[in-house]
């Protein structure tokens, strides 16, 4: 499990360098430039389509920490994104920032299920003058946070994080198991092969033995970000 843990992740970060450089071609962007037909809103979704098109990690893509279960901050964090089905602050009034501007990249600096029902979860503060469209979650009864003028923020609902829309998930339940779809995605030769040109597509197993090697050099590719699965 732990060989098959690992040749996934080498791939993924091959294959997120390789597109990010423009190096990667894919059959559905050729499959495109042959036909004038525009893909279905269920094309656009699935794993091939998302992998090729700004979303190598699925909805976790575009995030600095993406949590499928809890996740506890202790101190504040500077220029993160983050994504939790359930946040928890475990100290008073610490802050979370977000302010590296990306075009086409959602605003939401914190994304949530739920929050924990305690008083130093919701002393979070949010590093920004805004009062909407940086703090998301799925529950309804979400409290509000506050930003650094102490003014309330209400969350939006999930449905209007970019993230989420544009991977047709709807909920953290569906955000983990399109994480687990692309474990397998990324373990499947079929799939890779269905997926990207066989021109600049080469898998192979590495050995145990080779594993530490290749740590060493995964924090030097280029990744558009760096998420972080929590389960």
């Amino acid at each position: 499990m732990q060989q098959r843990n690992w040749n996934g992740l080498i791939i993924i970060i091959f294959l997120l360098t390789l597109v990010s450089s423009g190096w990667l071609s894919s059959v559905h962007a050729q499959a495109e430039t042959t036909t004038d037909q525009a893909p279905s809103e269920r094309d656009k979704t699935s794993l091939g389509y998302l992998v090729t098109h700004n979303y190598a990690l699925g909805a976790a893509s575009n995030f600095n920490l993406f949590a499928t279960n809890n996740y506890v901050q202790a101190n504040s964090v500077d220029n993160a994104r983050i994504a939790a089905n359930h946040f928890q602050l475990n100290n008073w009034e610490k802050s979370i920032g977000w302010n590296q501007q990306v075009d086409g990249m959602d605003s939401h600096m914190l994304v949530v299920n739920q929050l924990a029902d305690d008083s130093n979860t919701l002393s979070t503060r949010l590093a920004t003058d805004q009062t909407a469209g940086v703090f998301a979650a799925e529950a309804d009864d979400t409290k509000s946070l506050t930003n650094t003028a102490g003014q309330a923020i209400k969350p939006d609902a999930l449905s209007s994080v970019t993230d989420f829309a544009d991977n047709g998930i709807s909920s953290f339940e569906d955000a983990a198991k399109q994480l687990s779809d692309l474990s397998d995605f990324y373990n499947s030769p079929e799939q890779l092969k269905a997926t990207f040109s066989s021109d600049f597509l080469n898998i192979k197993d590495i050995p145990e033995s080779e594993i530490s090697g290749v740590r060493g050099l995964i924090p030097r590719l280029p990744i558009r970000a760096n998420t972080n699965y929590l389960s």
